[in-house]
């Protein structure tokens, strides 16, 4: 389902907040996934603690479990009140399974358990192709809403399910 290919890539950043002192994510706690490490390799990292912001660029690779997210850029800022934004950008894909999902950027709020897709999201999962020109997900609220434009017109392709047989 959607909803669960949003909640893994949610749990890729639950703890990439850890990777500094006093920077936290704490998406994902309930699930029991909190202790699964990430893993985040690029070209380069600058953190600056007084600023409260975390940048990995060129060819940023983050696995956690059987998710792979890649993007060109990660941003980590780190709020008032110890909120964290978390800003994937620059060929956006995402992948676990049999599902995908692919963007420009992808923006993740911790505060409002929210995810944007933006830049022409398209996501794939069991059958399902959704597109359009912006995707927001409300994890606490279990519903999503994806908007189209002028050029990129709200797109859902469902293909039925094989019969058991096959």
């Amino acid at each position: 389902m959607v909803r669960s290919l949003v909640i893994k890539i949610i749990l890729i950043y639950s703890l990439l907040g850890t990777t500094a002192t006093s920077w936290g994510f704490t998406l994902g706690k309930e699930t029991g996934q909190e202790e699964l490490p990430v893993y985040v390799s690029s070209d380069e990292m600058v953190a600056n603690q007084k600023e409260g912001k975390i940048v990995f660029s060129g060819n940023v690779v983050t696995k956690r479990g059987d998710m792979i997210l890649n993007s060109d850029k990660l941003d980590i800022l780190n709020h008032e009140k110890g909120k964290s934004v978390i800003i994937a950008s620059g060929h956006v894909k995402m992948n676990q399974g049999n599902r995908a999902a692919e963007a420009e950027i992808a923006e993740f709020y911790e505060a409002e358990q929210k995810v944007i897709l933006k830049g022409n999201p398209v996501i794939q999962e069991e059958g399902r192709i959704i597109k359009g020109s912006e995707m927001t997900f409300y994890i606490n609220d279990d519903k999503s809403l994806v908007k189209g434009d002028k050029q990129n017109r709200v797109n859902v392709t469902l293909y039925p399910k094989k019969s058991q047989k096959e």
